[in-house]
């Protein structure tokens, strides 16, 4: 076993490169990641924008097959269905866009 981000694995656990810390959990033979962290990983590894990182994750990390051992991507719960103000917040449950989220995070370290 080895344990990355928390989380116990199986040594021949199929790992994503560079998505460690979006790793979330482990069920069904498969690692389990956070998607909204995978996205926000490839955005600040990359100096991407979110349009961008997206694109990548859809395309070339969600849409690979390797196997039946293919790690599984969760979204947690955002909204992805209303309306956001220009504020990155939802007018209907006040779920938070994810850029919006990386962009809150971004502005905090820059005053550290």
């Amino acid at each position: 076993m080895i344990k990355i981000n928390g989380v116990e694995l199986p040594d021949d656990a199929l790992i994503a490169d560079g998505l460690d810390k979006a790793i979330i959990g482990y069920k069904e033979g498969k690692v389990v990641y956070d998607y909204d962290a995978c996205v926000q990983v490839f955005m600040a590894d990359n100096d991407w924008n979110f349009e961008d990182a997206i694109e990548w994750m859809e395309f070339n990390v969600v849409g690979a097959y390797v196997g039946p051992r293919t790690p599984l991507f969760e979204q947690k719960a955002k909204c992805r269905q209303h309306y956001f103000d220009e504020t990155g917040h939802c007018f209907e449950c006040d779920a938070v866009e994810p850029e919006a989220d990386y962009q809150a995070r971004l502005d905090v370290e820059d005053k550290n």
